[in-house]
């Protein structure tokens, strides 16, 4: 790209951040059981038209939990794996979502958890506006 010219760069719909809270959540609630997700029975076809075997039944089984595996940080795993293991698990989530393949909630989590921060930034507010009363109030007493 030369100088005269600028590409105009368009954000993610969610950052980096946000998709790791979201896959975060889902698997949290995926060991609590609050998510059930259904995989294709043998003989239904995917996504391509294909009737699914055992053996992709199987190795979808072994790669889902992997996966998950390598996401959670069970698995020793570089930077660059756990990353496209967590896009690959977001990608993964929006199928099953879009199949009707997983039923259960799981984003109200970290509602709850974005709450929970905001309580906290706004109960260290308040601390420091009480330490600053209790020093006015010091100091005037000092004056009379």
């Amino acid at each position: 790209m030369d100088k005269g010219t600028q590409e105009k760069v368009t954000s993610p719909l969610f950052s980096d951040e946000e998709r790791h809270r979201i896959v975060r959540s889902f698997i949290e609630a995926y060991m609590r059981g609050a998510v059930k997700v259904g995989l294709p029975e043998l003989g239904e076809e995917d996504l391509l038209g294909e009737k699914i075997d055992g053996k992709s039944l199987v190795d979808f089984k072994a790669s889902f939990t992997r996966l998950l595996g390598v996401a959670a940080g069970a698995a020793k795993s570089t930077e660059a794996e756990i990353q496209q293991a967590i896009n690959s698990v977001f990608n993964l989530v929006l199928a099953l979502r879009l199949n009707n393949r997983l039923e259960g909630e799981f984003l109200h989590i970290s509602n709850v958890d974005s709450r929970l921060g905001s309580l906290e930034g706004r109960a260290a507010d308040i601390e420091r506006l009480l330490e600053e009363l209790q020093h006015l109030i010091r100091v005037r007493g000092q004056r009379e």
